[in-house]
């Protein structure tokens, strides 16, 4: 909320209020860095995801939530994906894509 602050008091709204939209509407990707794209509407914030493929690679993993992790360490993901998961994950980025179809 402290960074929501400047961005959304001008426009009449809590930040504490967009930043509980926020962790709302990215529960699925706790511990992953997302993007989240907000809409303000007559002063309501509605919050969606945008996915990028690394974050839902990093999602597959299915790795654990690392709470004891400190910001300037790199963290190193491990783990096996299987072809379907690769292809769910493009099937996902695909809107952001100029492709006509997948082959």
């Amino acid at each position: 909320p402290g960074a929501l602050a400047p961005k959304v008091g001008p426009l009449g709204m809590s930040p504490k209020m967009v930043g509980d939209r926020i962790v709302e509407a990215t529960q699925d990707f706790r511990g992953i860095r997302c993007v989240v794209k907000i809409t303000v509407q007559n002063r309501v914030a509605t919050c969606k995801v945008l996915p990028t493929a690394s974050t839902l690679i990093v999602k597959a993993l299915n790795e654990p939530d690392r709470p004891g992790h400190k910001k300037g360490d790199p963290i190193f993901h491990d783990g096996d994906l299987s072809f379907e998961d690769v292809v769910e994950v493009a099937k996902v980025i695909r809107f952001k894509s100029l492709s006509k179809h997948m082959s």
